[in-house]
């Protein structure tokens, strides 16, 4: 393309040779610029050859610029490409160590989950080897099967993301407090609810559900590191429909919708994984700006869920 250009600059200078009016000048003194203007001295056309040259010659010329143009604004757009390609790729390499760490992460916090009833079950089965359980064997026992379901539903609910059980909200924030427990930030996070509220039965997936409410969490206090605030607020309203839980933190708020993170350098996996557990359960995740400033992230549940709980 670059030959293309040159070439119609260099052939349209070349047309210069053949004007007469640039003879006296030092132009056009080749054998044949001189043999084209002597014959159309000749013929008497000399003004009708200064005429077809220089449209000639102008032509060719701005057909040079145009073209020039157009490589310049061709390679700046190749540029603008492999400019957004190499931030795609960067981006698609950021999402995928993001989503290793947070599968990392989730799987040591369900191990933690996990252990606690197997320390129940060991330490009680000790006592029980060691001939020390007395009369209290037939009670360690019914602690022991109940540690032991407890570990069996919750592998369910890790395996079968259908798998549901009836639970209170009062229980299950419980049990979110519980795995949030080992953050520093866990004493900026309080509840508001009316104890009716945390009396409500809801049928999940408790495993699911709960990470999705530590996500919630988790971005509040990332939000929360950007503009200093120091609270986070989880709060359960019920509806006629709906159980809401609500997570308020004083963070810049979140972004334009089409930005497609959380505004913190966040790939947004968090938000995507809260979303597709409420739709899951039949309910909504809604991110809205909370009363005052920061963010507020709903999760609506439907109060009374068509799917029958897990035996």
């Amino acid at each position: 393309y670059k030959s293309i250009a040159l070439a119609l600059f260099v052939f349209s200078f070349q047309w210069l040779d053949v004007l007469p009016f640039l003879t006296p000048y030092g132009a056009g003194w080749g054998e044949l610029s001189l043999s084209v203007k002597t014959a159309a001295a000749l013929l008497r056309k000399t003004a009708f050859l200064n005429r077809a040259a220089g449209t000639v010659f102008f032509g060719l010329f701005l057909s040079g610029v145009l073209t020039t143009e157009l490589l310049v604004s061709y390679g700046a757009r190749l540029a603008s490409l492999a400019l957004l390609r190499d931030r795609e790729q960067k981006m698609a390499l950021l999402r995928e160590k993001n989503l290793s760490a947070r599968i990392i992460l989730e799987m040591q916090q369900l191990v933690h989950d996990l252990k606690r009833p197997l320390t129940t079950i060991l330490g009680l089965a000790d006592v029980i080897v060691s001939g020390r359980g007395g009369e209290g064997v037939e009670k360690y026992g019914s602690v022991i099967a109940e540690a032991g379901r407890s570990m069996e539903e919750m592998i369910s609910e890790i395996l079968h993301g259908d798998f549901r059980r009836s639970i209170s909200l009062g229980e299950l924030v419980e049990y979110v407090f519980t795995q949030i427990s080992p953050y520093p930030w866990r004493e900026t996070v309080t509840l508001r609810a009316e104890k009716s509220d945390l009396d409500e039965k809801v049928t999940v997936n408790v495993v699911r559900l709960s990470r999705a409410v530590v996500n919630l969490l988790d971005n509040a206090h990332r939000a929360n590191l950007q503009t200093g605030g120091t609270s986070i607020e989880i709060t359960l309203t019920l509806s006629e429909e709906w159980a809401e839980i609500a997570v308020a933190d004083e963070g810049p708020g979140f972004p334009p919708a089409d930005s497609g993170n959380s505004g913190w350098n966040s790939t947004g996996l968090g938000l995507q994984y809260v979303t597709m557990v409420a739709e899951n359960h039949g309910g909504r995740f809604v991110p809205s700006a909370a009363p005052e400033r920061g963010a507020l992230a709903a999760l609506l549940l439907p109060r009374h869920s068509d799917k029958k709980e897990n035996c």
